[in-house]
């Protein structure tokens, strides 16, 4: 489970590494930078690969920041899970983490991290 109460952590080399072997980083520097800005989703991270296994047993797992032109400054980081199984199944799927993990979780995250399917073409 997923807390708070977490001792502030720095991004050190181990943490970093952890996270490059779980997910696929789409910028990397930027990445780091907001991992950095949001150290408490370092440990959301980790906890997130470990709920998403259980569901999407082999599906591609990427980091990506994702910003909006319209609004100044804002931007937001997001798992995004790349599949290839069809959409019924792909969302059913998510629809599970959300309920067994990933709506309880999002809340200690501070609106700061989501959680996306994207379609790999086949």
């Amino acid at each position: 489970m997923l807390t708070t109460d977490q001792a502030p952590i720095s991004l050190n080399n181990h943490i970093i590494q952890q996270i490059t072997e779980k997910y696929t980083l789409f910028e990397p520097d930027c990445i780091l930078t907001y991992l950095s800005q949001h150290k408490n989703l370092t440990f959301a991270l980790l906890e997130a690969e470990k709920q998403i296994r259980k569901i999407f047993l082999h599906e591609k797992l990427i980091l990506k920041i994702v910003y909006d032109p319209e609004i100044p400054n804002w931007e937001k980081l997001f798992i995004i899970i790349s599949t290839q199984l069809d959409a019924d199944t792909a969302f059913d799927k998510l629809k599970q983490l959300d309920q067994n993990w990933w709506l309880d979780a999002s809340d200690l995250v501070n609106n700061d991290l989501e959680i996306h399917i994207d379609f790999d073409e086949i």
